[in-house]
């Protein structure tokens, strides 16, 4: 059946959200929900709080009707998106650079 489907060009509907349980530090089970966003990328699971599935889910129904579920991606500024670039503790690239093509020390140097 599965190959019938994906032979006809069908497309597998995703759910708004799932909900499953996990197990918190202090031993409590909680649920948890996932979602896809706008470009059927997968969320990473947040919590709902509850331990019972039926209020998990209605939390989940609540959010989505108010348009809350995906939450809203923070893009960085560019101050916030270059601070530290030329630091070499803690610039990514610069640690990269040095493991494939190092900079010369003068080039760092300001």
């Amino acid at each position: 059946m599965t190959a019938l489907f994906q032979k006809r060009g069908y497309m597998r509907i995703k759910a708004t959200f799932t909900l499953f349980k996990r197990t918190v530090p202090s031993g409590r089970q909680v649920y948890y929900y996932q979602c896809y966003d706008q470009k059927g990328r997968r969320q990473f699971a947040k919590s709902t709080g509850k331990s019972l599935k039926t209020e998990a889910n209605e939390f989940c129904l609540r959010l989505f009707k108010d348009g809350l579920l995906i939450p809203e991606q923070k893009k960085p500024t560019f101050a916030e998106f270059s601070a530290g670039w030329w630091d070499l503790e803690t610039c990514k690239y610069l640690k990269w650079r040095q493991l494939h093509e190092p900079i010369t020390d003068s080039t760092l140097i300001i």
